[in-house]
């Protein structure tokens, strides 16, 4: 095995949480509608009051 291959090994693939079965990260590569997209699942069980989260634009410089 290469030793940077060996120094950054991949991991496994991990098995989704029972609440995101049947959700896609991209639906639409597997003929599902946007509504099964994980995104979706996440706005769905968001708290009605909670905002949305900002990304933090850091700073030039």
């Amino acid at each position: 095995m290469a030793p940077s291959r060996e120094a950054n090994p991949l991991p496994a693939d991990e098995a989704k949480p029972a609440e995101e079965g049947g959700f896609f990260v991209h639906p639409e590569l597997n003929g599902e509608p946007a509504e099964r997209s994980v995104s979706a699942l996440v706005a769905w069980a968001a708290p009605p009051d909670a905002e949305p989260k900002k990304r933090d634009q850091g700073t030039d410089g």
